[in-house]
Formats: C-alpha cells, sequence, structure tokens
C-alpha cells in the first residue's frame, strides 16, 4: 500500500491520493503499540499502513466503499489485524453518529482527518 495506489472502478483506473505530510505525521503523533488512532479518510491507506507498521490500532473510515473494499483485499494481513474497523460514511451523514461509533469501541483513539478539495 503506498502513495498513488491505484484502484479500479468500473473498469478505470483511479488514484488514491499520495500520503502527505507522512514522517511529520508519524514524528507528531509518535505511534506504538497501545495507541489507538482514527484514520478519517483512509483511501489507500498510506497513514494507516504507516501507523499499523508502527504496532498502533487503527479505526479506518471512508466515504468511499471502494477504498474500504480495497483496503481488505490489499492491506497486509498482518498489518490487518490491529486496522481494528473500517466504516462507510456519507458527506452529509448526521454527526451524532460518529459518536455512537466510537463508544460502541469504548475507548479513546487520536483522530487524524485530512480534508480537501475534490
Amino acid at each position: 500500500m503506498g502513495p498513488g495506489e491505484e484502484k479500479v472502478r468500473g473498469g478505470s483506473s483511479v488514484k488514491f491520493h499520495t500520503s502527505v505530510l507522512l514522517q511529520n505525521v508519524l514524528s507528531y503523533l509518535d505511534p506504538h503499540p497501545g495507541k489507538r488512532y482514527i484514520d478519517g479518510t483512509i483511501g489507500g491507506g498510506g497513514h494507516s499502513s504507516a501507523l499499523l507498521t508502527r504496532g498502533a490500532t487503527v479505526l479506518g473510515i471512508d466515504q468511499d466503499p471502494d477504498a474500504l473494499e480495497y483496503i481488505a483485499k490489499n492491506m497486509p494481513m498482518d498489518l490487518q489485524k490491529n486496522l481494528k474497523r473500517s466504516y462507510t460514511f456519507c458527506k452529509n451523514q448526521n454527526p451524532t453518529n460518529w459518536s455512537r461509533m466510537l463508544s460502541a469501541h469504548q475507548t479513546r483513539y487520536y483522530c487524524l482527518l485530512f480534508c480537501g478539495s475534490q
């Protein structure tokens, strides 16, 4: 799983975004076993893979169900053991669903969100 990974949708190839500021994010977050993160735009899994490689636990979220399918099929199984669950959210979904989802895990997570234009 890496920057610019491609996925195929409806016969056409689409690239995920390149993971930006990856080394800065890892330096700041200091991921290690026992730490938990939410990747709110899991996409091709660039940031999540880096967090998981360092032993952290990740809760992956994306509005694109194809991205979650891509992760399930392409992320190495040894990393997926600490990928707790992936969720799909629509752009206009009620934010209270986030709190219900997080309370179901009954634990505290750090949040990693990259919001950009399309």
